[in-house]
């Protein structure tokens, strides 16, 4: 959720006559993938364990629409309705994530995202569509954030190649894990499949529900932060998780 409450979109903005706004707007995922985060540089760990390895990080694309349209009045009344999404504005700041791996199977993570956001507002009957910044940095916060070494999903794309699969229970708190299989190959019969599952964890009697890896998509952000971003230009609001 963002709030305008702090710093509210102008008066005129929406058109002649538009009072500001300072309401709050809930937006979600809109798309499968609304979310992308890219690491600066691979997670290395060395055994034993634990093992704390740190990067930068910074968010390369987001798409996030309003989960319902706001209303828009011109000098309180003539309501009208408006829809929302929000994209990145510009070139965006680095984050840090430092992760720590405490067993074979993975550990947690501590983030940091910094985040430059944009809006798009598209008027009744879809137009006119207009642009704004608000010029802040959103400052997303998440502390012990649990992340696997193994596929958990072995039939989605493999996006990590160095075996960082963040937003993943631990076997510690899931308590069970799904097992990565391949076909066994000669000398067994056709189909005949060959399943691992990682050290010490259990295997689950119901699929985990799958979750892209890096991409995190805002999955991982609104699990990590769960809360309401204050917006205005004169501060740089942190969302604690």
């Amino acid at each position: 959720m963002f709030d305008f409450s702090v710093d509210p979109i102008p008066a005129g903005f929406f058109g002649p006559g538009s009072d500001p706004f300072d309401g709050i707007l809930e937006l979600g995922g809109g798309m499968s993938s609304d979310t992308w985060i890219y690491k600066e540089t691979d997670l290395c760990f060395c055994p034993p364990w634990p093992s704390t390895a740190a990067t930068t990080t910074e968010v390369t694309s987001l798409n996030l629409v309003g989960c319902e349209d706001f209303t828009v009045t011109y000098g309180g009344s003539d309501p009208e309705l408006w829809s929302v999404s929000a994209s990145l504005d510009g070139v965006q700041p680095q984050g840090e994530l430092t992760a720590t791996r405490e067993a074979d199977w993975g550990g947690t993570f501590d983030s940091l995202l910094r985040v430059v956001p944009g809006f798009q507002f598209t008027g009744p009957g879809g137009a006119p569509i207009l642009d704004f910044s608000p010029g802040v940095v959103v400052e997303i916060v998440g502390d012990d954030l649990p992340w696997v070494a193994f596929d958990p999903d072995p039939g989605g794309p493999n996006c990590s190649q160095e075996g960082f699969w963040p937003g993943w229970p631990p076997p510690g708190r899931a308590g069970c894990c799904e097992p990565t299989c391949h076909d066994a190959g000669p000398g067994y019969p056709p189909g005949h499949l060959h399943c691992v599952l990682p050290p010490g964890c259990p295997r689950c009697t119901e699929v985990i529900p799958a979750i892209s890896e890096w991409g995190l998509m805002v999955t991982l952000l609104l699990f990590a932060t769960a809360g309401t971003v204050v917006l205005g230009r004169r501060r740089r609001p942190t969302v604690a998780a």
